[in-house]
């Protein structure tokens, strides 16, 4: 085999070396299919007994005709001996696989505790229109022996959107604003000529 190919191979095996995980710890895929969205609600997500890698994938679909505002978050908590997924990350697509956007993660440290610090990933004003959506939250659970386990938990809140004016509707309000400016200028030039 050539250098090349197997560089990666290494490069993966350094890291999860690295990160302490064995290479046998299987990754861990789940979907969940959250249904059809068409009006506001809110839904709660979470997984737990989590270890190693994990790729969970919350599949929803906005209903046609529909436009929802998304906001969210998924969140879980860590100790210093990382202990969990401290690196809790998500990100959503539309369709097959188009990137829509990342969560913009944070993390703090939980109050009235030595150590403990909670990684959130959040998603906040996201406008969806029709279509089928799917929300992938991942992350790494790590720490000494034996494997460690973690979870984590959130919500998705689906709000429904004002309705955005059709080009042709943009359209009939300036046909209706440059009638109302002609009425005014007309009204303006009889009362001047009157005088």
């Amino acid at each position: 085999m050539s250098r090349k190919k197997l560089f990666p191979k290494r490069l993966v095996a350094a890291m999860m070396a690295a990160a302490g995980i064995s290479a046998a710890v299987p990754a861990q895929a789940d979907t969940f299919a959250l249904g059809v969205i068409s009006a506001s609600q809110t839904i709660d997500i979470f997984n737990d007994g989590l270890s190693g890698w994990f790729y969970d994938k919350y599949t929803f679909t906005v209903a046609e005709g529909s436009s929802l505002n998304l906001t969210g978050a998924v969140s879980n908590v860590f100790g210093q001996d990382v202990s969990g997924a401290s690196n809790l990350w998500s990100d959503l697509y539309v369709g097959a696989g188009q990137f829509v956007r990342f969560a913009v993660a944070s993390t703090s440290p939980v109050d009235g505790s030595d150590g403990l610090f909670e990684k959130t990933a959040s998603y906040n004003g996201l406008r969806l229109g029709a279509g089928t959506y799917g929300l992938l939250v991942q992350g790494l659970v790590q720490g000494s022996a034996p494997a460690p386990t973690s979870s984590y938990t959130g919500q998705l809140r689906f709000d429904v959107a004002a309705p955005v004016p059709e080009p042709a509707a943009w359209a009939l309000m300036a046909v209706g604003l440059v009638g109302i400016g002609a009425a005014a200028r007309k009204r303006r030039s009889a009362g001047s000529a009157a005088a």
